[in-house]
């Protein structure tokens, strides 16, 4: 007998524990709306009973199931006429109607809130993790996850609540029927559980097929992303043909899966069908050749069975929509776990003693885990005063960008301290902004900046002269990385973004090295202004750009030099 693949099952397992643990109280609703919605459906049913009696298919008198439910309703003083029969057919009905739509709704808010939870659990995961592992990483898998995996778990939540409703109305239809006739119930239940098992090899293909989904939409997510990054350069070779064929493949490879999905559901649901039909044929046979039902109580049964086999085939099919969307499950999960595993340690070492404004690394080593053959190393004693303008140059590679990132804590030594007192603003060669307006480009680094504070920033930085020249000043959008503005321009809105924070420390890597001779002397009379207020530390490999420096340390095969 074929079963569901164990790692199935786990991540299944899985999946509801995280759910009910996020939202008990509303997964309980769902499970007595599911309840209240089966006993309507039984009432309904147990109503047409008196009604078949009314219109002629069975008498009082007559024995059988009819007979039985006749009496109790007439010994307990309910009306056994057609008018007030309808009435609770009707009532019985409308409330059934009234409980799936609460069901349908509450159902939604199950679902969105697990997508919230899921989608922060991610987000959260990956913002707190490591540097060093973030750049080990593709951002695009993550984009991949947040977006089009976590749709698709909705599909999840949405099958698990379904096939609950549909697993207790089926009991509930299968008990009616077992009242009614239990050997043509067996014989239809033996029927459907053969068509099951039958269909069963087929209907695990999902799982696999879902698999492929996953990963060739992960793989598109990220050659979009990487071609749509490199557009200009593209465009600069005449290479947009070789991009455009490298995303038609994936995007032929993804629309295949698909198609694969499509046609195995469709192959379940045309056996279904027509075994089911089959199935119908049998019983009906069964109960008037060999079992004798009255006609009502045929009538009835055939009712219920009608009302049976959609849920049998909705049945087969959410298992099927459930081990097609598991494997999206598992990827953000994964994701999110591997991340959680890397979050980040603290930043910066203990500051006592230090002046503020100072930074100190006493002994550190540092090496890139992915290159542990590569022999790169840092080995750094090294002090930087407080309120000074100092230069660190060296030639590319010599290790000062690593040297920065270790001094603002984005990576952590594998040995030896650093230590920083007050806060450091740091301004990269690639600068970054928002897709928004320059207000918010700069102010997200201080949510409760002042225009005035705004203002006094881009003088400093040499920026306010451009950005009242704008369309619309400081409620003009940049772009996309602030594609609307020259680099220059870009490079004191980054300084100035980094001044509006009020750090001790500026910490500027490279940051005018893609700058003409006019934008770089207008950084550098900006930070002269700085001199003595906050300490200035520039990373830089041209040393004769630069004027009016206190400390010029050089920095050559992973160690410091005065």
């Amino acid at each position: 007998m074929s079963t569901i693949p164990s790692n199935a099952l786990e991540s299944l397992r899985a999946c509801v524990g995280e759910l009910v643990a996020v939202l008990r109280g509303r997964v309980v609703l769902a499970v007595l709306l599911i309840v209240a919605i089966m006993l309507t459906e039984g009432i309904g049913i147990v109503l047409l009973i008196p009604l078949l009696a009314v219109a002629g298919f069975g008498a009082a008198d007559g024995g059988g199931t009819l007979a039985t439910v006749v009496d109790w309703l007439a010994a307990r003083g309910l009306p056994v006429s057609l008018l007030p029969l309808l009435v609770l057919f009707l009532a019985a009905h409308t409330g059934r109607a009234l409980l799936a739509r609460w069901q349908s709704v509450n159902a939604a808010k199950v679902g969105e809130h697990f997508l919230h939870h899921l989608r922060m659990r991610l987000y959260h995961a990956f913002i707190h993790a490591r540097y060093e592992y973030l750049t080990r990483v593709r951002p695009s898998d993550f984009i991949h996850a947040l977006t089009d995996e976590v749709g698709r778990v909705g599909m999840i939540v949405y099958q698990l609540i379904n096939l609950a409703g549909h697993v207790l109305v089926t009991l509930l239809l299968l008990f009616i029927a077992l009242r009614l006739s239990w050997q043509a119930t067996l014989v239809a239940v033996a029927c459907a559980l053969l068509l099951f098992l039958t269909l069963w090899r087929r209907t695990r293909r999902s799982e696999s097929v879902g698999q492929v989904m996953t990963d060739r939409g992960a793989h598109m997510v990220a050659t979009a992303s990487e071609h749509l990054a490199g557009i200009k350069v593209a465009k600069s070779y005449g290479a947009e043909a070789v991009h455009e064929q490298a995303f038609r493949s994936f995007s032929e490879q993804v629309g295949a899966a698909g198609v694969v999905a499509s046609r195995t559901y469709a192959d379940v649901s045309l056996r279904f069908q027509i075994a089911s039909a089959a199935m119908a044929c049998v019983v009906i046979y069964i109960s008037l050749a060999w079992l004798a039902l009255p006609a009502a109580e045929l009538l009835l049964l055939v009712i219920i069975f009608a009302r049976l086999v959609p849920r049998f085939s909705s049945f087969q099919y959410g298992v099927q929509i459930l081990l097609n969307a598991l494997p999206a499950y598992d990827r953000i999960t994964g994701l999110a776990a591997a991340a959680e595993k890397e979050a980040g340690a603290q930043r910066i070492g203990n500051d006592a003693g230090l002046q503020l404004g100072e930074i100190v690394l006493e002994d550190v080593c540092f090496r890139y885990s992915s290159r542990e053959d590569s022999g790169e190393i840092l080995d750094i004693n090294l002090c930087i005063p407080t309120g000074k303008t100092t230069a660190l140059t060296g030639p590319s590679g010599a290790g000062k960008s690593t040297l920065a990132d270790l001094m603002t804590g984005l990576l952590q030594p594998q040995a030896g301290q650093v230590r920083v007192s007050g806060k450091i603003a740091y301004v990269a060669q690639e600068t970054f902004l928002f897709n928004d307006t320059v207000r918010i480009n700069l102010s997200w680094v201080q949510p409760d900046a002042s225009d005035e504070s705004i203002w006094r920033a881009l003088e400093t930085a040499r920026a306010a002269e451009f950005v009242r020249k704008l369309p619309h000043g400081l409620e003009t959008v940049v772009g996309d990385r602030g594609v609307q503005l020259s680099g220059g321009e870009r490079q004191r809105l980054a300084l100035a973004r980094a001044l509006l924070s009020r750090p001790d420390i500026l910490l500027l890597d490279e940051a005018t090295s893609a700058l003409d001779a006019e934008n770089e002397r207008a950084i550098y009379e900006a930070l002269q202004q700085l001199h003595g207020q906050v300490t200035v530390l520039l990373i830089t490999h041209r040393l004769a750009s630069i004027e009016e420096v206190d400390l010029v340390y050089r920095m050559e095969g992973g160690r410091v030099t005065t």
